[in-house]
Parts: C-alpha cells; structure tokens; sequence
C-alpha cells in the first residue's frame, strides 16, 4: 500500500539519523501486480524500505464488504487500524520522552480555552516555515 510519493519521502530520508516507521499491510502490498501506474518504479513496498514496518493487516483490495448488486467489494478498511496505530505511536513516544526526563510538546484542542495559544507558542517559532497553508 505504500503509493509513490510515500516512498520517495522515504528514499529522501535515508542515510539522516533517524529511524522511519511504516504502517502498512504486507497482505495487500504483496497482492499489488508489479509495474502498475500507483507503484514506484522500482516496485519496492514501503514495508521493504523503513526501518520498523507496521503491519496494519489490511486485506488486498482494501475492501472489506461485499454486496449485492455491486460486482466488486467495497467499504475500506485501512483508516482506522492505520490512525489507531499511528496515534498509539505518539502515545508510547511521549512515554519514552517522560521517562528520559524529556517535557514532551504536546498540542491542546485548539476547541479548548487557551488550546490555541498553547499550539501557537509550542510550534510556531519551530515549524511554522515548513507548512506552507497555515
């Protein structure tokens, strides 16, 4: 399932210091026919190229339902084993910082009082230059 452009972040990235993480499934990505238009040319996966591949396990097609009347299967199953694992994965980083005495910089609900400002004086300074529609 890693598309194109994934995989050329990906390939940008190595040889830095730090260690990439895929969340991807294996199952699906070996089903995908080589040298189709949705694949990088070298028809590498993202799970060949990361450091820590994540297997979300999603089934080939991405398509968990099938009705009838509907000659292929439908209804998507990779967004929320793929959310849940991405999020349960900055959960266990700011554990991992809290026990290296680190203070992680965590955003409030900018629907909260004060959530906002927080954000603002936490990112700003630091990643405002890289997002170019903020």
């Amino acid at each position: 399932m890693g598309t194109v452009v994934t995989i050329l972040i990906f390939q940008l990235d190595v040889g830095t210091l730090r260690t990439s993480i895929g969340i991807t499934s294996r199952m699906f990505s070996e089903c995908v026919d080589k040298n189709i238009p949705a694949r990088h040319p070298s028809n590498k996966n993202l799970c060949d190229i990361v450091d820590i591949a994540v297997d979300a396990y999603v089934p080939p097609g991405d398509a968990l339902l099938e009705i009838g009347g509907v000659d292929v299967p439908v209804g998507p199953g990779s967004t929320y084993p793929m959310v849940f694992i991405a999020n349960s994965i900055v959960l266990k980083v700011i554990e991992l910082q809290l026990k290296e005495g680190m203070i992680p910089e965590v955003r409030k609900s900018g629907n909260l009082k004060g959530g906002l400002e927080r954000s603002k004086a936490l990112f700003d300074d630091k990643y405002y230059y890289r997002i170019k529609h903020y």
